[in-house]
């Protein structure tokens, strides 16, 4: 998954959006808008959202605070869509997780399970080994014996 979101898209989606909520149900502004010095740190796009605004505002006389809590609450929308995005992400990541994790506890269990058969076949295997030892001497002793009488 990439989540991904870089300052840009932030920036672009929230002057977009607060400007669309401050032009709802207004008449649109002037295509033709008044040419004002740039600052360096502002982007055209930028530019004109502020001067959009800033006619919005004259035009409906609206306070500076009504402007700034209008903003706000569209910053706050954006955050909590961000939020909410974030937080499905993160469940679906911890959902892979629990598979992974259980996948590798099941691997893990099986391999000590082979460990164990392999374990038991080798002492099976060793006292076999003892036995056909212990049976060998024995057949030596007994050939000795025999070859002695």
């Amino acid at each position: 998954m990439d989540s991904a979101y870089k300052f840009t898209e932030y920036r672009y989606r929230f002057l977009k959006e607060t400007k669309n909520f401050f032009s709802a149900g207004s008449r649109q502004t002037k295509n033709g808008q008044e040419r004002t010095i740039r600052d360096s740190r502002l982007s055209k796009i930028e530019e004109n959202f502020l001067e959009s605004i800033r006619i919005d505002a004259v035009r409906r006389k609206e306070a500076i605070v009504d402007i700034v809590l209008k903003c706000s609450a569209t910053s706050f929308d954006i955050y909590i869509n961000k939020i909410k995005r974030l937080s499905w992400e993160n469940s679906k990541l911890r959902e892979e997780l629990r598979r992974k994790s259980y996948m590798m506890d099941k691997k893990v269990n099986e391999e000590k399970k082979q460990e164990r058969i392999i374990s038991q076949k080798n002492e099976q295997i060793r006292e076999i080994l003892q036995e056909v030892e212990k049976t060998r001497s024995e057949l030596k002793k007994n050939n000795i014996s025999v070859k002695n009488f």
